[in-house]
């Protein structure tokens, strides 16, 4: 099971988020995106 380019960059950009305890802002911005 392939993921999509954007599924990819949410997560590569979610993970590095999570990282730099920006995970809240990162989720309302993922929800927005979608």
């Amino acid at each position: 099971m392939q993921l999509p380019q954007p599924t990819l960059f949410l997560t590569t950009f979610f993970l590095s988020s999570l990282s730099h305890q920006w995970y809240f802002p990162s989720i309302l911005i993922g929800v927005s995106l979608l």
